[in-house]
């Protein structure tokens, strides 16, 4: 058999990538990871990179304290910490926005039952 080159062959119960578009709730979900993610990221390595330099190598006479808290701690955690519970607060009240999944499979049936 001669297949053509101009037509590309597809199965049509595998269709190729170009052919399937990506699921809304898919994409959403996926873009949100991110966004969580590389907070994460962030919060990690501010929270490592101050305590490392406001506490590493110094005895217990040169630490200063926050509100009775080493400073390392108040800056490098604490206060990170409280950044973080903002940003997800706003991220999760403010920009998540809930998809349509569908209907449920009871409600399909008592609609083809209706």
């Amino acid at each position: 058999m001669h297949s053509e080159p101009d037509k590309p062959q597809t199965d049509s119960h595998n269709p190729s990538p170009k052919q399937v578009e990506d699921d809304p709730v898919y994409v959403n979900g996926k873009r949100e990871a991110w966004v969580v993610f590389l907070a994460w990221l962030v919060a990690g390595i501010i929270t490592i990179a101050i305590s490392f330099g406001l506490g590493h190598g110094k005895s217990s006479t040169e630490l200063t304290t926050v509100l009775g808290l080493p400073s390392w701690v108040f800056w490098g955690v604490l206060l990170p910490w409280m950044a973080c519970l903002a940003f997800a607060g706003w991220f999760c009240f403010g920009l998540i926005q809930d998809d349509d999944l569908g209907l449920d499979p009871e409600e399909r049936e008592g609609e083809t039952n209706d």
